[in-house]
């Protein structure tokens, strides 16, 4: 009976030891999806709004064929394309910029814009990098 238990407590530190050897084989992996100091046409980043810094997350589900109203942003924001396709476009201009999912989008700030969907909805994650008091986003 000794022996059995004796067994018993090997096999457990060999599983025990196993594990902990599979565990540390995973590994944190940090993957860039972004970073830039300029707008997706090209222009620079001002500085920040004054004031007490606000920080908002927000999940859009877009619906498809929709084209979102012209807007400007007075805040930095970044989209973050989770599932579907979105087209960006520049008003007066009419540049446009096609993302899809896992792309990042630095958008432009106090500048007219829209984004508008295909065929299928559009799912994003915006982070605004804001100011406590300052909207989001202007419509035009």
């Amino acid at each position: 009976m000794k022996s059995f238990w004796t067994l018993c407590c090997i096999a457990g530190l060999n599983l025990l030891s196993t594990s902990a050897i599979a565990a540390s084989e995973q590994q944190l992996q940090v993957e860039p999806v972004l970073r830039s100091v300029k707008a997706w046409d090209g222009k620079n980043y001002a500085n920040y709004p004054g004031g007490k810094p606000e920080l908002s997350v927000l999940r859009f589900t877009i619906p498809p064929n929709t084209s979102l109203p012209w807007h400007s942003n007075p805040v930095p924001n970044v989209a973050y394309i989770l599932s579907g396709e979105i087209t960006v476009e520049k008003h007066g201009t009419g540049e446009t910029l096609h993302l899809g999912p896992g792309q990042a989008l630095p958008e432009m700030v106090h500048a007219v814009h829209r984004g508008y969907t295909g065929d299928s909805p559009a799912v994003l994650i915006v982070f605004y990098a804001g100011g406590e008091g300052i909207p989001l986003l202007e419509e035009q």
